[in-house]
């Protein structure tokens, strides 16, 4: 079993003791993935036992060896040393953060510049100690294998919380947990699915659209070299290899005609197609929905430009596929990533279409202002690109989405689980 441990704030350092925190964004470094993973995606909330850590400390024979002890990945970082080594002493440990590639919370790399700052500061000192453990598990959401021979002692497991947001959709826009049970349409799907009118409300003007969401993508795709923009690129907030992909599109004046935008001023004068979900209320604040999705984006556009979150030569060794990715595979969509070295062999290895024998090997390891080159030329080829290879750009979208058909978010969960276990 995982049993959560509860930290009093009197055993660990305060903020102000640690620099490294002082960037850092609380709200994506404080889940775990008994409550942000297993409880948010099941109907049926699992019940997890609770400690209190000071309970732990204080007796050191209290070690259930068939039990996990879970923290957050901040509250494992503030806690003081001793504490910390009393802690993990032969027992099992699981440190998590389920949404996020960066375990020590998401800093606010939307304040880099390209002529400033590119390089991101590690924490070489965020796994001290782990190696006292019997066993010490990390779940996070980063596919570098990079961590796995500098710390051979920890098991990490990753979560794909973004793909899992992707399959929900699916979920959301067909009927394949639509039941007939015992005379009563039942949805018996176990997890949780949200609802497509939060972000894509559009897609129910397509007629009977539970069955006929594949016939969409199909049409779409049928006439792509017809549609009017060679791409659509949303650059949400700036961050260096944005913000050098920006300025190269100004130099070809690509965003003139095509559709290009962000939400963030600092890229002045892109053109941001709004939609009627643009932006939700939460705790009384209006909140920027990035889940959005614009029918001309999908309908207008040959081919998606996904600006990752973390980009190549960011120096923290992260590797990272979220919803900017996963929405042209949701919604059928040709595409091109803006991120990580190793992020198109990832695709590969969940059993997408990488386009990777269309486009080339564009990511260039180390250097992102390569990568931007590389990609650009190929904008700059779409049409030829297209005309080359239109039915075989078809296939591959169509059989992204029907991959996504293929998987499950419980089935996802229990891999999860297993591998904690393992």
């Amino acid at each position: 079993m995982i049993v959560k441990v509860i930290v009093d704030k009197s055993l660990q350092i305060g903020f102000s003791e640690t620099p490294w925190v002082n960037e850092i964004d609380f709200t994506h470094a404080t889940g775990t993935i008994t409550e942000r993973l297993f409880n948010f995606w099941y109907k049926e909330p699992k019940k997890y036992s609770t400690i209190l850590l000071t309970e732990l400390l204080g007796n050191i024979d209290h070690n259930d060896t068939n039990a996990i002890y879970e923290l957050s990945d901040i509250d494992w970082h503030l806690l003081k040393d001793h504490h910390k080594e009393k802690f993990v002493k032969d027992r099992n440990i699981l440190i998590s953060n389920s949404n996020e590639a960066f375990l020590y919370g998401l800093q606010f790399t939307s304040s880099y510049h390209l002529q400033e700052r590119t390089t991101i500061d590690v924490n070489n000192d965020f796994f001290n100690m782990s190696e006292l453990a019997s066993k010490f598990i990390v779940v996070w959401d980063n596919f570098d294998t990079t961590w796995n021979k500098k710390y051979p002692h920890i098991n990490f497991v990753r979560t794909d919380s973004f793909l899992l947001e992707a399959i929900a959709h699916v979920d959301n826009v067909t009927d394949r947990w639509i039941k007939d049970v015992n005379g009563t349409v039942t949805n018996t799907s176990k997890t949780k699915g949200g609802s497509f009118r939060d972000y894509a409300p559009w897609i129910e003007k397509i007629y009977n659209f539970r069955v006929g969401y594949e016939q969409f993508i199909e049409k779409n795709l049928s006439n792509i070299n017809d549609k009017k923009h060679d791409f659509v690129c949303l650059f949400g907030f700036q961050k260096p290899h944005r913000e050098d992909l920006w300025n190269k599109m100004q130099v070809e004046n690509m965003q003139e005609f095509n559709i290009v935008g962000s939400y963030d001023k600092r890229f002045q004068n892109a053109l941001y197609e709004p939609t009627d979900t643009n932006t939700f209320v939460r705790n009384s604040k209006v909140i920027t929905n990035d889940r959005s999705i614009a029918y001309e984006w999908i309908t207008d556009a040959k081919v998606w430009i996904a600006n990752e979150t973390w980009w190549e030569g960011s120096n923290a060794g992260l590797k990272h596929i979220t919803e900017k990715t996963y929405k042209p595979i949701q919604y059928g969509l040709p595409f091109i990533v803006n991120g990580s070295y190793g992020s198109l062999e990832f695709l590969e290895e969940l059993g997408f279409k990488s386009y990777r024998d269309i486009f080339g090997d564009y990511i260039v390891e180390d250097d992102f202002i390569k990568t931007n080159k590389n990609i650009i030329n190929i904008l700059k080829d779409m049409n030829n690109i297209i005309d080359r290879n239109e039915k075989y750009l078809r296939a591959c979208a169509l059989h992204n989405w029907r991959r996504l058909l293929q998987m499950s978010i419980e089935q996802r969960l229990n891999s999860v689980e297993a591998q904690i276990w393992n």
